[in-house]
């Protein structure tokens, strides 16, 4: 493959892993969150599993990048002509640091 053919299918497989990351995340936030809601107080109880699930949800949002830093590259890598102008600095038209 030329170069440039094995960094657009790179660019691709980066794009595919944010986007199902962030829809995965998302939707693990919502039912958790709506779990919440219905249990009420009993859902905020430490040690319930509503409780267990709304507390797992939320460290999927930090770990490996916020949700918001997703959306950012997604932006970027898969329709730059809707990224945002002012990218986080660790974010460089070569790909995030350290592709």
């Amino acid at each position: 493959l030329p170069e440039s053919a094995y960094r657009d299918e790179q660019i691709e497989a980066l794009v595919a892993t944010l986007v199902a990351k962030y829809f995965a995340t998302r939707a693990a936030s919502r039912v958790a969150e709506s779990a919440v809601q219905i249990h009420g107080a009993i859902g905020c109880v430490v040690g319930s599993a509503v409780e267990r699930h709304f507390r797992d949800a939320k460290v999927l949002e930090i770990i490996e990048g916020s949700t918001e830093l997703m959306q950012i590259l997604i932006a970027r890598y898969g329709a730059p002509e809707h990224a945002p102008e002012h990218a986080p600095e660790h974010v460089t038209d070569h790909g995030p640091e350290g592709s």
